[in-house]
């Protein structure tokens, strides 16, 4: 009588040793960074945000983690992530690879760890020691409010647009000039081709962008000094999203997307997964409609209460 022999299953062995290949190429890249420069860039950012060159909450290379991320979450299959509690960066080596195929590997991983740093830099480590954060995930009411991080169990889709706009943006300028100090461009990657940031959510940044530029002629403020306070309110560990700068971003772009997709009596909050995946908005494509909105934004005509607010938030002229 034969015994039956364990088979290996070769397509999940194939995809194990690919894996495995991503991780040490992931690696190399970690021992290539130069956190205490990195470190020096945010503290920087935060001295010229007037908030004093304190420590920031950088993720050091131990605190970086490489593993499979199963799941989605608002319709979205995150390729990493910062993970608040227990104050961790996690990246799926997989993923990255899966979704920006077309892009070098080792220049997508270092930028999407320059934009995972930014969203730890933006909070407050005291905000995760001790007991009290997991008791409140466990409850079901676990709700943060420190720097651009704003979680709550009733989730906040619009604002998520803006904080992942707002450290996207962010994390390019700290890219940028951690690779012009370290010399770096180069010899991260085994590529001859020039490294740039791979932008991530592309179409919130351009809303962004329109809203700043939108402020900016209102007010009569440069476009770098509201780009300016909006940093500063991301590093300054406070409710940015009670700020009235998002509030003004929340109605401006609100009423523009409630306007186009001919809803105007709903409420201005419009879910960033309706926008994603386009289940409330009559638009055949997401690019198309956030140009859409975009192009609403910077021909709006804004009303004398909403000059008044944007003057306020950013101490320009009424």
């Amino acid at each position: 009588m034969e015994f039956f022999r364990f088979r290996p299953d070769k397509e999940a062995q194939k995809r194990a040793e690919e894996r495995k290949a991503l991780e040490l190429r992931a690696e190399k890249v970690l021992k290539k960074i130069d956190f205490d420069t990195l470190g020096a860039v945010f503290a920087e950012e935060r001295e010229r945000a007037g908030l004093g060159r304190a420590a920031t909450n950088l993720q050091k290379r131990d605190r970086i983690k490489l593993r499979p991320i199963k799941g989605k979450e608002n319709g979205m299959a995150y390729i990493a992530y910062y993970a608040m509690f227990p104050n961790k960066i996690v990246a799926d080596v997989e993923r990255i690879m899966r979704y920006r195929p077309e892009e070098n590997f080792e220049n997508a991983f270092l930028s999407i760890i320059c934009h995972e740093e930014t969203h730890s830099v933006s909070t407050n480590p005291s905000e995760h020691s001790g007991l009290s954060p997991l008791l409140h995930i466990l409850s079901g009411k676990y709700t943060s409010k420190t720097g651009v991080e704003y979680i709550t169990s009733e989730g906040d889709d619009f604002f998520h647009m803006l904080n992942e706009a707002v450290t996207d943006r962010f994390a390019e300028e700290v890219y940028d000039e951690y690779l012009k100090r370290t010399g770096d461009r180069a010899s991260i990657t085994n590529s001859d081709e020039t490294q740039w940031f791979l932008q991530s959510y592309l179409n919130e940044r351009n809303i962004l962008q329109a809203f700043i530029s939108a402020l900016s002629r209102t007010t009569a403020v440069p476009e770098d000094v509201v780009w300016s306070s909006i940093k500063q309110s991301y590093l300054s560990n406070t409710d940015l999203a009670g700020s009235e700068l998002v509030k003004l971003y929340e109605e401006v772009v609100g009423r523009n997307i409630a306007e186009i997709i001919k809803n105007p009596t709903k409420s201005h909050g419009v879910s960033r997964n309706a926008i994603r995946e386009l289940k409330e908005i009559n638009a055949t494509d997401v690019d198309v409609f956030s140009q859409n909105v975009v192009h609403s934004i910077e021909t709006m005509d804004w009303s004398g209460e909403l000059k008044e607010r944007a003057a306020s938030a950013v101490g320009g002229q009424k």
